[in-house]
């Protein structure tokens, strides 16, 4: 290859380069929308379905056309009702066995508590009839 057609070569390579970039960059964007397109889509079956169920819990429309899934999604909710009430019950729980925890250590500082005080009222008469003791013998 002379240097004139070296040129030539590169100069398409290059161009050829561009275009399939081109077209790679309007496929990635293409795409892109394509995916933002499907989101929003989804995102208003989502909302339609919503509308529906609540229109069938109103009795506006039957549920039978809708059945499967309108049975399915009472049972998921049923299901989701029973594990919060099963999360409250177990945090009553545990709140009650942190208070009767809290109280039991009340209870146990309140009796050490009170020995001390009858420890010190004992050392204190003790002291006060040593010292009265002593004032006498002198």
């Amino acid at each position: 290859m002379n240097r004139e057609n070296k040129k030539n070569w590169l100069k398409e390579s290059i161009e050829k380069s561009k275009e399939e970039l081109f077209k790679l960059s309007k496929i990635g964007r293409l795409r892109f929308e394509l995916v933002n397109l499907n989101r929003n889509k989804n995102r208003k079956f989502r909302n339609l379905g919503k509308k529906v169920y609540l229109l069938i819990e109103e009795g506006s429309i039957d549920k039978e056309p809708f059945e499967p899934e309108y049975l399915d999604l009472v049972d998921i909710f049923d299901n989701i009702d029973k594990i919060k009430h099963s999360i409250e019950d177990l945090k009553k729980h545990q709140e009650i066995e942190v208070l009767k925890a809290i109280t039991e250590k009340n209870e146990k500082e309140s009796e050490v508590s009170g020995k001390l005080e009858d420890m010190c009222n004992s050392e204190k008469n003790n002291l006060t009839e040593n010292i009265n003791e002593k004032s006498e013998n002198k």
